[in-house]
């Protein structure tokens, strides 16, 4: 005889009730710098350590460099500023949209990781927005450091980005 299930009622109920840390009516594709910090989950130190003052990457701390150079071939988007510590990351992302010169693609083959819309749980991912951003980085960063560590449910990014802050 089946179990009933009790507990997804109050998990979807949970997630239901989350407060966006965003700013209200804020449209976060528009043109600007956004100052963004990303914790690694239970703030493991799992990018390296710091000796001497300067920071030391391991073999996931590069992973998350390499991912982040490749953000402007995917998005309309330039790095400013970025810093890898052992346990978090800061970077200054510009989104540009479209004055940036982006490369004309006919056809763009699947799964290419280039940003589309996407049904998610909480509405859709916009294309060109700095969740659909921070979300891809985080999406591939998290893929290849399974791939290294070979373990496919290692959690490495903490739920959401902080500040949301832009200039």
């Amino acid at each position: 005889m089946p179990v009933p299930l009790r507990a997804k009622p109050v998990i979807v109920m949970e997630l239901n009730n989350r407060k966006s840390i965003r700013l209200s009516g804020y449209n976060y594709s528009n043109n600007g710098y956004y100052f963004v910090t990303i914790c690694t989950q239970d703030r493991q130190c799992l990018f390296g350590n710091i000796q001497n003052t300067n920071m030391i990457l391991n073999d996931l701390g590069e992973i998350v460099e390499s991912v982040l150079k490749t953000l402007p071939i995917h998005h309309p988007v330039e790095l400013d500023i970025c810093q890898t510590m052992p346990n978090h990351i800061h970077l200054i992302i510009v989104i540009v949209g479209v004055l940036r010169a982006m490369p004309v693609l006919l056809h763009i083959p699947e799964n290419t990781g280039c940003a589309r819309t996407t049904p998610t749980g909480f509405g859709h991912v916009v294309a060109g927005t700095l969740s659909c951003i921070i979300r891809s980085f985080k999406s591939e960063t998290t893929k290849q450091i399974r791939r290294i560590m070979q373990k496919s449910n290692i959690t490495i990014w903490q739920r959401n980005y902080y500040p949301p802050a832009s200039a």
